[in-house]
């Protein structure tokens, strides 16, 4: 319920001309002011339009019921945030963070999100490397289960040579074992 009941305050900030979001590489007219995955809201503006933001959610609480978990909410800062004269009402984020499940924030972001799914992907294979499959089970495996969770990361972040070498090495030990 939840769910559907959050795109209404995605729509409403999209559409407030007063909230100013992250422009899109390449395109100067685009611009970014949220995501939103089940009850996982991600919002951007930049230091002007904060109390905009802000004001929205609150009035949208008041129609709603809905208002944001204080002790789950955090803000992460890029660039000049002197223009944004009120105190923010959750905790700043001085270190990465993470997003739908990929880091964001600064040197070593991609990496440990690389290093998170490497880890992940080589958990799924131990466990399929128990079961003694053929080798179409195996590749179906592969293409089902265990590869796919690199597609989710790939948008974020470019693979890197030592990730698609570790891959490469995992997935040619899982076939052949």
């Amino acid at each position: 319920m939840f769910v559907l009941v959050i795109e209404l305050l995605a729509e409403y900030v999209r559409k407030n001309p007063k909230i100013r979001g992250i422009p899109t590489p390449g395109d100067a007219k685009k611009e970014v002011k949220g995501t939103l995955y089940m009850d996982d809201v991600t919002l951007c503006t930049d230091g002007k339009s904060v109390q905009s933001l802000l004001e929205a959610c609150k009035d949208f609480g008041k129609a709603s019921g809905a208002k944001i978990n204080v002790d789950k909410s955090q803000a992460k800062l890029f660039g000049r945030w002197d223009l944004c004269n009120k105190p923010l009402p959750f905790p700043i984020e001085a270190g990465l963070v993470k997003i739908l499940g990929i880091w964001f924030g600064g040197p070593g972001s991609a990496a440990k999100s690389w290093n998170e799914l490497l880890a992940k992907v080589k958990q799924k294979l131990g466990f399929w490397i128990l079961r003694h499959l053929s080798i179409e089970g195996k590749a179906l495996v592969l293409r089902n289960d265990a590869l796919p969770v690199l597609q989710y990361v790939i948008q974020a972040w470019p693979l890197l040579a030592n990730v698609a070498w570790a891959v490469n090495s995992m997935v040619f030990h899982f076939v052949w074992h």
